[in-house]
């Protein structure tokens, strides 16, 4: 029973893994980056706040951090967070900047439903960083 459990985790890091490091994958989420990018250039601070450009905005806001939020979870899983040895995600330059890029694409999310998105229109800047 033990080992049944132990080899189907295993099983799932192995496709973990050969997602992670596929060549696809990698042109996958360098075509998103750069939708995402476009997607920057069309939100600017004079988007009427409830207008459908600023729905249809906040729509794709959802979907790209909700990307590269699994896309972290993915290289978290794969090669671990920071004690994995020289792999792990948290040691690599990119890795430390798509977390924070990720943290700050929640924050902005979740306080926008909160606040006044005026209040935290400087958080948005980093989403630039993408």
């Amino acid at each position: 029973m033990i080992f049944n459990q132990l080899r189907q985790r295993i099983n799932n890091l192995l496709v973990v893994l050969q997602v992670v490091y596929n060549m696809y994958f990698e042109y996958t989420m360098l075509f998103i980056i750069l939708a995402s990018s476009l997607e920057l250039c069309f939100d600017d601070a004079r988007v009427a706040p409830g207008s459908q450009k600023a729905f249809v905005l906040h729509c794709f806001d959802i979907i790209f951090t909700s990307v590269f939020g699994v896309e972290a979870l993915m290289k978290i899983i794969a090669d671990g967070l920071l004690f994995n040895g020289p792999q792990s995600y948290l040691r690599k330059p990119w890795n430390i900047l798509d977390a924070f890029v990720v943290v700050v694409g929640v924050l902005v999310l979740s306080l926008q439903n909160v606040t006044n998105p005026n209040n935290i229109i400087w958080l948005r800047a980093f989403r630039a960083m993408r």
